[in-house]
């Protein structure tokens, strides 16, 4: 939701500093939103393949925000947190692929249902992240959504509306 909102926000900031003259008087105004996409670059066109991190969470501070105290560095959760490894790689269409290692199976069952728990919790920011980091990455900042485009004593507002974002750009 949160990426959505950055990208609406970006969409008005740089069609609203535009200077009219870059937006070709002679061209349809529905081409205008693409005229101002292409302007961007692509990742893609320049070569890349796949985008790929390594997630390292801060389990000290993770759990100091979650219990709501101060934890030591050699809290014994910290170890076992410091345990799990998480990668996470994006192919040009964007689609993530997660994987996780664990340095080694705890033998309580109680500990395994709580690596499970952060495990899944991982698993769902990293997820969010890469929506979010998707379309800078591998396609336009500026989608192509339905564009309604109106001009009025020299000023154009450029209404977007996309199945998961709305924005308006005076």
């Amino acid at each position: 939701m949160m990426g959505r909102r950055i990208i609406a926000f970006a969409i008005c900031c740089t069609l609203y500093c535009m200077p009219a003259g870059m937006l070709a008087q002679t061209k349809p105004q529905q081409d205008i939103v693409q005229v101002a996409s292409k302007s961007y670059y692509n990742l893609p066109k320049e070569g890349l393949l796949e985008f790929q991190c390594v997630a390292v969470p801060d389990w000290q501070v993770t759990l100091a925000a979650e219990l709501h105290t101060e934890i030591a560095p050699d809290h014994p959760a910290i170890k076992i947190l410091n345990g799990i490894h998480f990668w996470l790689s994006l192919d040009q269409q964007g689609s993530p692929k997660l994987t996780h290692k664990l340095d080694s199976q705890p033998e309580d069952p109680k500990t395994q249902e709580g690596i499970n728990q952060t495990v899944s919790g991982v698993e769902q920011v990293l997820s969010s992240f890469s929506q979010s980091v998707s379309p800078f990455l591998f396609t336009s900042m500026l989608p192509k959504p339905r564009t309604n485009i109106r001009s009025k004593h020299g000023e154009i507002s450029i209404f977007l509306r996309s199945r998961k974002a709305q924005a308006m750009c005076p």
